[in-house]
């Protein structure tokens, strides 16, 4: 009775609403509170409504009030009366309703397991119904029919046995029935116009080349001090141009530069401005139709993807170029204007920027040199920053460098201290960096790697403050000091072998000889003797 009001007055919501007199607030209006425990009323008062032990059900199928004698008798009684209480058995519910109403339009539910948690948030009571709409608009891009299924409607997608589209959908229904199909009704109307309007400005939008938008990016803003979106595509496809270079990809400058431009000329689209979450997406379906090649229009569908460490990788070389080009432009230019992530706030997404392209290098195997293409990124918007090049550069890199870090930890699974020593030794290059941490993973373990490490660390504590020098084996007086000089020579010769094609596995198998090696050696010699 103390504490629980105390808990409740304290929790806040992204929005707040009053009531009343205005006095109190919560994320709804409070009109009622049931308290029990076993059959006793636990006295509370909550923005001024004392607690009790009476209830209603559902607003259409128990609307009555109703008191509960028991606590124990809560879920039955609201059950009862149009209510299920345990979000389970409410997602349990709606899963076995899908597959029966699918199954009865012979089709099966494209699995959606974020909008089923939605539609056990949004009912008291699982319901579900099929509804339909004209065949015509499966002529549309997929996308453009599942955004408004999905997202304007949060209807369940359906789809045939291969996974094409079928004319229909699913509804949520806060009720065990629709008698009079109102509700059936509703949803095909809206569905219906919403359509209506994407064939229509689908059409209205093919009927100039989509290339003549391009000049039209001038008179987008992508930030007030970074410029316009045409600057940005400028900058997008230079660099992508520049690490093409460095993982000598066949993509040629001039597509590059061009990919680049039109991954962002949807923005000034009909459909776009009336779908938003159809950008990058609805360029690529119209320069398909256009008869543009396949890695130029899927390089602009695709640029976009994968958001953070999930999702696809674009389909082309050229889509994930650009895809890299663009976060870092993105990371960079809003580093030089001071728009930095801080604590849990990061509101234009930079740390998925960052992740994204660290996934689409990593999973794409490239030996690109990040850290050159982050100095690549910054150079041209280095002049809106308070910092100097060197600094600004310093302070991205620090930036990726721990989504790196999470990489290794998060997804690769490596433990903290394995992802710190191997990126201590370099990170630039990802795929060998990943290489490492792996075999490193796998290795430490070891008895003999233990032993190694033991012995490298006496090594570097003997030598670290001696000057460089030339060994010369002719001043060899030991046999420890001959097979540790040619055990070391084995070694090297074999890590500029293995290390190149990130055979590591096999390098940490070729240092184990050096343990042994090793022991006899600062056994046998007297290493920092005055002679």
């Amino acid at each position: 009775a103390e504490i629980v009001p105390e808990i409740v007055a304290a929790l806040r919501f992204p929005k707040m609403m009053r009531w009343g007199d205005g006095r109190h607030q919560f994320v709804r209006p409070v009109h009622g509170l049931v308290s029990l425990f076993d059959a006793e009323v636990v006295p509370i008062d909550i923005f001024g409504i004392a607690s009790g032990r009476a209830t209603v059900g559902h607003r259409v199928h128990g609307p009555e009030s109703f008191e509960l004698e028991h606590a124990d008798s809560y879920v039955e009684a609201l059950a009862d009366r149009g209510v299920s209480v345990i979000p389970d058995s409410r997602r349990e519910a709606l899963e076995e309703l899908a597959g029966k109403l699918a199954a009865e339009a012979a089709a099966t539910v494209h699995p959606d397991p974020e909008l089923m948690a939605e539609h056990v948030e949004l009912v008291e009571w699982p319901g579900l119904l099929s509804g339909a709409f004209p065949d015509r608009y499966l002529e549309l891009p997929p996308e453009v029919v599942v955004t408004t299924l999905r997202y304007h409607q949060k209807c369940l997608v359906l789809e045939d046995a291969n996974g094409g589209l079928r004319p229909a959908f699913l509804a949520v229904a806060d009720r065990r029935d629709d008698p009079e199909g109102l509700i059936r009704q509703g949803n095909e109307w809206v569905i219906g116009a919403r359509l209506a309007d994407a064939e229509f400005f689908f059409t209205e939008d093919r009927k100039r080349p989509f290339a003549d938008l391009v000049p039209d990016l001038a008179r987008l803003e992508f930030h007030r001090v970074l410029g316009s979106l045409a600057d940005k595509v400028a900058r997008v496809g230079e660099l992508a141009v520049s690490m093409a270079g460095q993982i000598e990809s066949p993509a040629d400058s001039k597509t590059l530069r061009a990919a680049a431009a039109l991954a962002k000329a949807d923005l000034l689209t009909n459909m776009v401005n009336e779908f938003p979450e159809l950008q990058g997406v609805m360029g690529g379906h119209y320069l398909r139709l256009e008869g543009a090649s396949r890695d130029l229009w899927t390089s602009v569908r695709d640029h976009y993807e994968p958001v953070g460490f999930e999702g696809r990788l674009p389909d082309s070389e050229i889509g994930r170029l650009l895809g890299v080009a663009d976060r870092l432009d993105t990371v960079a230019g809003l580093f030089a204007v001071g728009e930095r992530p801080s604590g849990s706030k990061d509101p234009f997404g930079l740390r998925r920027a960052a992740q994204g392209a660290v996934k689409i290098v990593v999973d794409s195997g490239w030996s690109l040199d990040f850290s050159e293409a982050i100095a690549a990124a910054v150079e041209p918007v280095a002049g809106h920053s308070e910092l100097d090049p060197g600094q600004l550069t310093a302070a991205v890199v620090a930036f990726v460098s721990d989504r790196v870090r999470r990489w290794l930890t998060d997804v690769v699974g490596v433990s903290g201290d394995t992802a710190d020593a191997v990126m201590a030794a370099g990170w630039s290059d990802l795929p060998d960096t990943v290489a490492r941490a792996e075999a490193l993973e796998r290795v430490r373990s070891a008895e003999t790697f233990r032993s190694l490490a033991l012995a490298f660390k006496r090594v570097r504590n003997i030598t670290q403050d001696q000057p460089d020098a030339t060994v010369d084996p002719a001043l060899f007086e030991e046999d420890a000091e001959r097979e540790l000089h040619s055990a070391t020579g084995v070694f090297k010769d074999a890590l500029a072998t293995l290390l190149p094609e990130r055979r590591v596995d096999e390098a940490f198998a070729a240092m184990e000889p050096l343990a042994e090696v090793l022991e006899k050696f600062f056994v046998d010699v007297l290493v920092m003797c005055d002679d």
